[in-house]
């Protein structure tokens, strides 16, 4: 039998190499995929394009816009809860600078609350302005509208 092999130090480099290799490559795939379905698919939505409805997160980018131009009433048009990206990201960043806050009451409570407004944006904006009013619109063109039209030929 083969004894164990040893570890050495330069594995753990390694590994994290691989890591960050594979998460640059993934954010340049993500980022090609968004650039090419928004200009071909006008969306990169993949909710959106597939289903035509929208997803909980539509009217972010529009809204973090809005945000950075100044108009505030108009980012909160598009996206009510827009700030809780913001808050899940610094705290996910604050998690990975220090693992032992993941097991935190306070992040986990952060993350339920922060949830519950976000789904609560998303139903209250889909009873109010679906399907007409953007950024709350139905896709007549998503892969579920085609395919409808096309059985009910």
């Amino acid at each position: 039998m083969r004894k164990n092999a040893e570890i050495s130090p330069n594995n753990g480099i390694k590994t994290k190499r691989i890591k960050r290799i594979s998460l640059i490559a993934g954010l340049i795939l993500f980022a090609l995929y968004c650039l090419l379905a928004t200009k071909f698919l006008g969306s990169a939505c993949p909710v959106y394009l597939i289903f035509g409805i929208p997803c909980p997160g539509c009217g972010m980018t529009r809204a973090w816009i809005s945000l950075f131009s100044g108009d505030i009433a108009k980012a909160f048009y598009y996206h009510p809860a827009f700030f809780a990206a913001a808050i899940i990201a610094v705290c996910v960043i604050l998690c990975v600078i220090k693992p032992k806050l993941k097991k935190s009451k306070a992040i986990a409570g952060i993350y339920i609350v922060l949830s519950v407004a976000f789904l609560t944006a998303y139903i209250y904006r889909m009873i109010v302005f679906f399907p007409n009013e953007e950024p709350i619109n139905y896709n007549e063109n998503s892969l579920l509208a085609w395919i409808i039209r096309a059985f009910s030929r």
